[in-house]
């Protein structure tokens, strides 16, 4: 089930991204598998990620929601921030190794890997996104439709994402609390940050270099 909604993701990006294209490869299922299994492990670790981060946040938000919004706000930012702190030691550590099979010939040059193994370990936030995003919208009561079954499913749904999105609670309620459609963000931050991590790692660039010791000798610690 998990590979089917995957690779329904994958086929719309198709549309978008020539690694996944039919006129590149017989067929564009093998081809999402084969990425997939290619980078199942770095994507398995960004949900992972997510889920000790969201269980953070949400730990620090309980102690914190009680005492003023702007301390939780800061602690949403931290665990913000705390989490793509994560994710780009693992896409900078797998961009670099993409940048040793490319140099030896085994692996062609593509920057753009990283966005996408972003989307595919996103997949989880956009699913919950986009369907609390419409239940809410079929649900409202001064809206078209007005219906009491989505209402349910929006609430089941906006409850479920607001725990695997913990970090994120503190700045949706201080931004926009009570706004359904403001989750349809929530995937950007992974998405954005793998990418960018990736490529640094793709050209051998620290973003943390500034940091980094040096003996007198110019050797770095």
């Amino acid at each position: 089930m998990r590979l089917q909604v995957i690779y329904n993701i994958v086929k719309l990006l198709s549309y978008f991204h020539p690694v996944f294209r039919k006129d590149r490869v017989p067929d564009a299922r093998i081809c999402m598998l084969n990425f997939y299994r290619d980078h199942s492990r770095v994507i398995l670790k960004l949900i992972s990620n997510q889920f000790g981060a969201a269980f953070f946040a949400i730990a620090l938000g309980l102690a914190a929601s009680s005492s003023n919004t702007v301390l939780f706000l800061c602690t949403s930012i931290f665990s913000i921030l705390f989490l793509l702190f994560l994710n780009h030691t693992v896409l900078w550590e797998d961009g670099a190794k993409s940048r040793i099979r490319v140099d030896a010939g085994r692996e062609k040059y593509n920057p753009l890997t990283g966005l996408w193994i972003g989307v595919c370990a996103g997949i989880p936030n956009i699913i919950l996104s986009v369907i609390t995003a419409i239940t809410f919208f079929l649900s409202a009561k001064d809206g078209p439709f007005a219906w009491e079954w989505a209402g349910n499913i929006c609430g089941i749904a906006n409850v479920i994402a607001r725990l695997w999105q913990g970090m994120y609670l503190g700045t949706v309620q201080f931004l926009a609390p009570g706004n359904h459609y403001i989750l349809l963000l929530a995937p950007l931050p992974t998405i954005l940050g793998c990418f960018i991590s990736y490529w640094l790692g793709l050209k051998n660039c620290r973003m943390f270099g500034i940091f980094t010791l040096e003996r007198p000798d110019g050797k770095k610690k």
